[in-house]
């Protein structure tokens, strides 16, 4: 018997109500019960029965700024629990160490869920830590579930090490979540998750948005390509006699309309836009290509 079981017998009995999430959050649409949401702002805000982080082997949060909010929130209590927690208690398991609980001590939580996890240095593909990640996530969601927890909150800056983009770690708890909802046997008491993202991160987003968007319209203002149907400009070589000598070229119309346009758009040889820039304004690009 490890020694969280203590703990988890009557827990359900020490979880005070939950305050209503905040009318200004998003859900995201789903089937089942079972409730995700996003909240846009600092996790403080949230009430919860669960935060659940990840931590080195001393569960040291990754993360140095969110892990000085957090510290600076929770108080004197918390940290001397977390330098008791450090080192294994006597009868403790390998497997209670995969997820280390504390008390929520000043925080708007009954609990914070630390797992230990080996930190992103960038070195390897993302993919493969991506799966390190779910994992881990899993087992951390799995022990709240045990602890009879209802509302389990999973802010973006205590997944990520400081090598991680932030989006990296948004996408990869929006995942499981996602998992989750199709399989609903898989949260057990949680009836809410909800992912705590920064309103520094969402303004970093909405600006990658709106240029992404200025980009796409800049770019469908581009010429269009010319069916072989429609007028052109084509370079006729003129004879030397005609120009003194100097073999000079002069613009005429394929549609046989010979003259001097004024400023002529012209098409530079071999540049075409590529087919996605006609269906996804975001992904435009021009690119070249031989000419047929």
């Amino acid at each position: 018997m490890d020694s969280e079981s203590e703990e988890e017998r009557g827990n359900d009995e020490r979880l005070l109500p939950l305050n209503r999430l905040p009318d200004e959050i998003r859900r995201i649409p789903g089937q089942g019960k079972l409730g995700v949401y996003q909240w846009i702002g600092s996790p403080w805000q949230i009430d919860g029965d669960a935060l659940l982080v990840f931590t080195d082997i001393n569960l040291k949060i990754y993360n140095a700024t969110f892990r000085r909010d957090l510290v600076g929130k929770a108080g004197q209590d918390y940290k001397d629990e977390i330098l008791q927690r450090k080192s294994r208690k006597p009868g403790e398991t390998p497997v209670a160490r995969q997820v280390i609980m504390t008390s929520g001590a000043r925080l708007p939580y009954y609990a914070v869920l630390h797992v230990p996890i080996d930190p992103y240095v960038g070195a390897e593909e993302f993919k493969e830590y991506q799966e390190e990640m779910l994992a881990k996530l899993e087992k951390g969601l799995g022990r709240a579930s045990v602890m009879q927890f209802r509302r389990v909150v999973v802010c973006i800056d205590g997944l990520r090490s400081n090598h991680m983009p932030w989006e990296h770690a948004e996408s990869t708890i929006i995942a499981l979540a996602k998992l989750y909802m199709r399989m609903p046997g898989m949260w057990g008491s949680i009836q809410e998750l909800v992912v705590v993202t920064s309103k520094s991160q969402d303004q970093e987003r909405k600006k990658k948005i709106l240029a992404s968007t200025r980009l796409g319209d800049k770019a469908g203002k581009l010429p269009r390509p010319r069916v072989a149907s429609e007028p052109g400009i084509r370079l006729i070589p003129v004879p030397r006699d005609e120009q003194g000598g100097r073999g000079l070229q002069r613009m005429s119309w394929q549609n046989d309309w010979s003259g001097h346009p004024t400023q002529p758009l012209m098409q530079p040889e071999g540049f075409t836009r590529t087919p996605e820039a006609l269906t996804s304004p975001a992904r435009a690009s021009v690119q070249a290509s031989p000419r047929h």
